[in-house]
């Protein structure tokens, strides 16, 4: 798994969550932007949280269009030669898939909704506010899957780790996070990354 330095350098201007009514969705789609601008200085690439809001038709009452987010954004991006994409367990998105994006050196980290019961792995004994809890978007960093551990940015950490005094989990058993994943109320195993097209920039180099 990464040291710590690692993970740092990784998330390093990342935003977190600035209350836990925050969407985490924006946060997290800023912080994938981030990612791939910090490590190819593509100035379209350089996407604030109203950008994507505004390519979300967000109305500010908790709703926006998601089809017209990532067509709006890839319009914008087109001429940085990579593409925002999306995918969910009908478009054959499973664990196998998932791990093939997270090595790949032409894409992002991935971006994943999980149940809500995912805090379960994060807080002891943990429960929600309300009847019908809301999905969760964290990013998955890296898979090792020989220690079957993830290591994860969860935009919610610092609101979490001052509400409950205890200290958030950035690396959590695979098994749980995938069953919560599949068991996604928004969509089982949606998941969104950014990938280069021929002939660009790597974002990771071995």
């Amino acid at each position: 798994m990464m040291t710590t330095d690692e993970y740092n350098q990784i998330t390093n201007g990342f935003h977190h969550q600035k209350s836990s009514q925050t969407d985490c969705f924006f946060v997290c789609m800023y912080n994938l932007f981030h990612y791939v601008f910090s490590r190819t200085q593509i100035p379209v690439l350089k996407i604030s949280p109203d950008d994507i809001k505004k390519a979300g038709c967000w109305q500010g009452d908790g709703f926006y269009k998601h089809p017209a987010l990532f067509q709006n954004i890839n319009i914008k991006i087109e001429s940085s030669g990579y593409v925002l994409k999306e995918a969910a367990k009908g478009d054959g998105m499973n664990l196998s898939r998932m791990i093939d994006i997270i090595t790949d050196q032409n894409c992002s980290p991935l971006l994943i909704r999980v149940r809500a019961e995912y805090f379960n792995e994060q807080i002891d004994r943990w429960s929600s506010d309300t009847s019908e809890p809301i999905d969760h978007c964290i990013m998955v960093i890296e898979i090792d899957e020989k220690a079957q551990m993830a290591v994860i940015f969860d935009p919610l950490e610092i609101i979490l780790n001052r509400k409950h005094n205890s200290k958030f989990k950035r690396e959590i058993p695979l098994a749980p996070l995938i069953q919560h994943w599949n068991r996604s109320r928004y969509n089982p195993n949606w998941s969104a990354w950014l990938q280069r097209k021929t002939g660009q920039m790597k974002l990771r180099v071995e």
